[in-house]
């Protein structure tokens, strides 16, 4: 039986060449940087045979380590990437947003009011394949409205 972890973080230190944003450090899993390498000794001990990885929200609106990793490891990784939906130069990287080698889709996270808007407000309708990470009161009533308007792409339970 293949075993699929559907949500692995990787990170790098937070330094001056590569800051995460103000306070992000205080929500870090782990007081270190968690690798590919690492990823894959736990992986191989918890006999997970691949992972799709989503960039944690700590390290602000980047891919790159997750991307390198299923560069190197395409049978095992896979990425489910960020980009800061409040910008509206985000929308040019839609369409050529799966074309990165090992991005399977985008993923959004609405558990603030800051970003909860754009389930609502038409922010959110990219048209492919989305994880978002809903709040607890009322998330399934605006995951609803998502649904219908990204035409089925955001996949809510079991297909």
């Amino acid at each position: 039986m293949l075993v699929v972890d559907a949500q692995i973080h990787l990170w790098g230190a937070d330094t001056p060449e590569r800051p995460w944003p103000p306070g992000a450090a205080a929500r870090a899993q782990k007081p270190y940087p968690v690798g590919k390498d690492m990823a894959l000794a736990g992986m191989k001990e918890a006999g997970v045979d691949r992972a799709v990885i989503v960039p944690p929200s700590w390290e602000g609106e980047r891919n790159d380590l997750a991307l390198e990793a299923a560069r190197l490891h395409p049978d095992r990784f896979a990425v489910m990437g960020r980009f800061p939906l409040e910008k509206p130069e985000s929308r040019g990287l839609v369409d050529g947003w799966r074309k990165q080698p090992g991005m399977l889709g985008m993923r959004f996270t609405f558990h603030n009011e800051h970003y909860r808007h754009f389930l609502t407000d038409g922010t959110a309708d990219v048209g492919i394949e989305v994880t978002a990470r809903l709040p607890a009161a009322g998330g399934c009533d605006r995951a609803g409205k998502a649904v219908v308007r990204l035409d089925g792409a955001l996949r809510m339970g079991p297909r």
